[in-house]
């Protein structure tokens, strides 16, 4: 996971401290909110909005790291399409890049206008107003495909050097920004 990765980053990267510094359970996003709520683990590392709910609720909870300090640069997400779809239809595929760059910008530039989405469908629309504006804050938002590929071969890199990942990969081989160059 990004979190599991950011965190190793962290302590042999930044800090120096050695795989056997923490002891690290890995458990998903639900169940790092719930271990963190009843305080059966010390600390986590997490992504939005798991932080905010925790904060929110436990206010001796204290944020040590920030996500962008723990790994700078870190991939989250991007608009991920088969193939064969591109070939299939690649009108459909460019309107559907276009519409996230468009997301993209409203995310960035007019976060209380996305919030209504967004918590329709973060935490099934659970999540209070405020914990979901909390969370897009802390989200660098960057629709550009050239920026997440550099950021991602950092991640491989870092991941293939600790041994988590095996076989290897061309990362460039994963990324197709034709279709966002031409809209931009």
């Amino acid at each position: 996971s990004v979190p599991a990765a950011a965190l190793q980053y962290w302590l042999r990267k930044q800090i120096h401290a050695g795989p056997d510094a923490i002891r690290a359970v890995y458990q998903g996003e639900n169940q790092v909110v719930q271990a963190l709520l009843t305080g059966a683990v010390d600390g986590a590392a997490a992504l939005d909005p798991a932080i905010d709910i925790v904060m929110a609720r436990r206010p001796d909870a204290r944020i040590v790291v920030e996500g962008s300090r723990l790994f700078p640069g870190q991939p989250g997400a991007g608009l991920l399409v088969r193939e064969s779809l591109i070939k299939k239809d690649p009108q459909y595929v460019r309107e559907l890049v276009a519409a996230h760059i468009q997301a993209t910008q409203l995310l960035r530039d007019h976060p209380r206008q996305a919030a209504v989405a967004v918590q329709k469908y973060l935490g099934g629309g659970r999540l209070s107003e405020a914990i979901v504006l909390q969370s897009m804050k802390n989200v660098v938002y960057d629709a550009d495909p050239h920026r997440l590929e550099q950021n991602t071969k950092t991640l491989y890199d870092f991941q293939s050097h600790i041994g988590v990942l095996k076989k290897p990969l061309v990362v460039h081989d994963l990324f197709d920004t034709q279709i966002y160059d031409q809209l931009k």
